[in-house]
């Protein structure tokens, strides 16, 4: 799922940033915002490859737990390699 793709990285950003300010926080959430807003305009097109993805996505359980997964994981090692230097 793209979506954990968009999610991490910019968590990963958002964490490695030495500055947390109004604006950093508000383009990091910004940018998966504007991600899932268009992918879910993008999956309204009834002729559109995509078309459905969206809603079958959000009803999965398992993009949930990957996504907590995965982000969690890579966080704490990026968060400990941090700390570490």
């Amino acid at each position: 799922m793209f979506g954990a793709v968009v999610i991490i990285v910019n968590l990963k950003v958002l964490i490695s940033s030495a500055v947390w300010d109004f604006f950093a926080v508000f383009f990091s959430l910004g940018s998966i915002v504007s991600f899932f807003v268009v992918f879910w305009l993008m999956s309204s097109i009834p002729n559109y490859y995509l078309y459905g993805i969206y809603d079958e996505i959000l009803m999965m359980p398992e993009s949930y737990l990957s996504l907590f997964f995965f982000a969690t994981s890579f966080l704490l090692i990026d968060a400990g390699m941090h700390s570490a230097n």
